[in-house]
C-alpha cells in the first residue's frame, strides 16, 4: 500500500515539473500545441531594447496575451557584462558589452512585469501582457 502511495505522490509532482520545464525551455507555444511557423502573423511579435547608459530605451514594452513575442536586446555599453531578466517568467539571460540577444517566449501570463538588469546601473523597464482581444 505504501509503494503505490509514493508512486502516485511522484506522478503527482512530476506532473507539476513538467510545465515549469518547458517555461524554462521556451518551448511551450500555446499549450505546445503548435509551432511558430504555424501562427498567425498577428500572434508574431518582435520588440527591440537597447541597453545603455541612460537605461532601456524603450523603457515599457506590450504584448497579447499567447503571443510568441521575440525580444531583441543591444546592449550599447563598452563595459557592461549583466543578466538580463523578467519576473514571473523564469527568464535570465547573460549578456555582454556591445553584444545583441534574442529571447523568444510566449506571453503566457496577463498583467505587469519588471524586467531589468543586474548590471551596476540596474537599468529597469515593464513587460505589460494585455488580454487577447
Amino acid at each position: 500500500m505504501m509503494k503505490i502511495a509514493i508512486v502516485l505522490l511522484s506522478l503527482a509532482l512530476l506532473s507539476c515539473v513538467g510545465p515549469i520545464k518547458e517555461d524554462l525551455e521556451r518551448n511551450r507555444i500555446l499549450g505546445n500545441t503548435l509551432s511558430v511557423e504555424s501562427l498567425p502573423e498577428e500572434k508574431k511579435r518582435t520588440i527591440y531594447i537597447t541597453a545603455d547608459e541612460s537605461g532601456f530605451n524603450p523603457d515599457s514594452v506590450e504584448a497579447k496575451r499567447n503571443d510568441y513575442v521575440r525580444l531583441v536586446i543591444t546592449n550599447k555599453c563598452d563595459r557592461d557584462i549583466s543578466t538580463f531578466y523578467i519576473e514571473g517568467y523564469h527568464i535570465a539571460e547573460y549578456y555582454s558589452y556591445s553584444e545583441t540577444i534574442v529571447i523568444p517566449f510566449v506571453a503566457h501570463k496577463i498583467g505587469t512585469f519588471n524586467f531589468g538588469d543586474n548590471s551596476p546601473l540596474r537599468r529597469k523597464g515593464t513587460l505589460v501582457i494585455a488580454a487577447e482581444k
